[in-house]
């Protein structure tokens, strides 16, 4: 089974990033922020800041364990280090965006939870439940590791967004955005919409065709 998912998710992330040399900077630039959110925030238990003072050692021990954790499917690049980030979700765990590598227009991403207990560390990895449709147009519910796109977290509401690029240009690909649920990021709205002329007027990822719910 999970060399299935794997093979999936090799495929998704090698979709994602086949369009690289069609970058446009110029529209690029207009396009690869991400989506604001308009959700409902939920207050979290503990008062939440960016963790500066243990973001390198928590980045430091998921890299040290990738090999153990099997992350990244073999996109992963030590020089992107410097560009993950880690959040806090309660008292002593953490939220890690792992950053694999990095294409020409977005990244390649792992999500991880870095719990501490007393002297005891727990890392593991969160699994993101996306769509994928076959060539009826049919969509089928997947579970992967790896994904791809331009994510954004929010500490406060603690919903992460992440906009996948179907090519440089950023006018289609998927758009969704997963409720942290004290166990694990839960798949709240995933939207997609395929790539057609580039005439076609542009939408924002959050007006994409919606797939979920």
């Amino acid at each position: 089974m999970r060399s299935l998912k794997l093979a999936y998710g090799a495929l998704f992330v090698s979709l994602l990033l086949a369009g690289c040399g069609q970058t446009d900077p110029a529209i690029d630039a207009e396009t690869d922020s991400t989506p604001n959110d308009t959700s409902t925030a939920v207050t979290p238990e503990t008062p939440v800041a960016e963790p500066l003072a243990q973001r390198d050692e928590i980045i430091q021990a998921v890299y040290a364990r990738a090999d153990e954790l099997e992350l990244c499917d073999g996109y992963l690049q030590e020089e992107t280090l410097d560009d993950s980030e880690v959040y806090v979700l309660s008292s002593g765990q953490y939220l890690v965006q792992f950053l694999c590598n990095l294409a020409a227009y977005q990244g390649v991403y792992e999500f991880l939870v870095y719990q501490e207990e007393g002297t005891e560390v727990t890392i593991t990895p969160l699994p993101l439940d996306m769509f994928i449709a076959d060539e009826t147009g049919q969509f089928s519910r997947i579970s992967e590791s790896t994904i791809a796109g331009l994510p954004s977290f929010d500490p406060e509401s603690q919903i992460l967004t992440n906009f996948s690029k179907a090519r440089g240009l950023g006018d289609c690909g998927a758009f969704s955005r997963y409720q942290w649920n004290g166990e694990g990021l839960e798949l709240i709205e995933y939207r997609e919409k395929e790539c057609d002329s580039e005439e076609t007027p542009f939408i924002e990822p959050q007006d994409y065709p919606q797939v979920y719910p």
